[in-house]
């Protein structure tokens, strides 16, 4: 944790657009006994997740502490891996605006690759969370959680383009 007060910003609009996202996948229980902070930096500002009581006995203004579960740039509200590893282990799962593919698909994604239509097994696109440009959470057979996807049409044909996947970690070298 760091400190800088003039960093942090309490900005109301970024945390109701979080809100907004968590109510699009059904995630809203992951703020049970977690506070949302949001601090300023250079592209807009970066949503973390913290817990009540530790949020509570901070001294000072954090400039970062919790979790980063979406990123603010421009209008645009951006979830991170974040989001979905706090979903997981609360052994929450996306009610709305996902898509379940696949062990092959699965597999491709995690390796960058985008999801063809015959790889989909389940979809549930939510029109008003698409309109917002809120990716979908994309989904293994098992129910693990493994990134973001956007879906566009190309020759007439549905594909979920990969956003961020879970193997984004090991390929950047994070």
């Amino acid at each position: 944790m760091q400190t800088r007060k003039e960093r942090v910003a309490d900005k109301p609009a970024a945390l109701r657009k979080l809100r907004s996202l968590l109510e699009c996948y059904g995630f809203t229980r992951i703020l049970e006994g977690r506070e949302a902070r949001c601090t300023v930096d250079e592209g807009g500002c970066t949503l973390y997740l913290l817990d009540r009581q530790l949020a509570r006995s901070l001294r000072g203004t954090p400039l970062f502490a919790g979790v980063p579960v979406a990123l603010l740039r421009g209008a645009r509200l951006l979830p991170t891996l974040g989001l979905l590893s706090l979903a997981e282990r609360a052994g929450i799962t996306p009610r709305r605006h996902y898509v379940v593919v696949g062990e092959h698909a699965a597999n491709l994604f995690t390796y960058g690759r985008d999801i063809f239509e015959e790889s989909l097994e389940k979809t549930e696109i939510d029109e008003s969370c698409a309109r917002q440009g809120i990716p979908l959470v994309v989904v293994d057979p098992e129910g693990g959680l493994l990134g973001y996807g956007a879906p566009r049409r190309k020759a007439g044909r549905l594909l979920i383009h990969n956003l961020l996947d879970v193997g984004w970690y090991l390929r950047s070298g994070v």
